[in-house]
């Protein structure tokens, strides 16, 4: 089976940037070569899950993806204290 990358299908040495609307998504985004967010979506897709630093920087590039596929998909924050310790995106079927 063939895995629909889109919006995440471009030349892998170039990078994408997040989406100018990521102001509705936790962390800071950055941007990343199409290539790691291929690989990032090979594994999110795999597992069902995507865990992310504190920092949140590549939580855009699976929920972009779930966004532009209508897949079903949770924004999990963990908390230590007051500050964020990461985030978890999960796939729901």
């Amino acid at each position: 089976m063939h895995m629909n990358y889109f919006p995440f299908d471009g030349d892998g040495r170039t990078k994408t940037f997040p989406p100018t609307e990521s102001v509705d998504l936790p962390g800071t985004p950055i941007p990343v070569t199409f290539s790691s967010a291929r690989a990032l979506l090979d594994k999110f897709t795999r597992l069902g899950s995507s865990t992310h630093s504190g920092q949140g920087n590549l939580v855009w590039v699976p929920v972009l993806w779930c966004r532009t596929h209508k897949c079903r998909y949770s924004v999990t924050t963990h908390y230590g204290g007051n500050d964020v310790w990461g985030y978890t995106v999960t796939l729901h079927a």
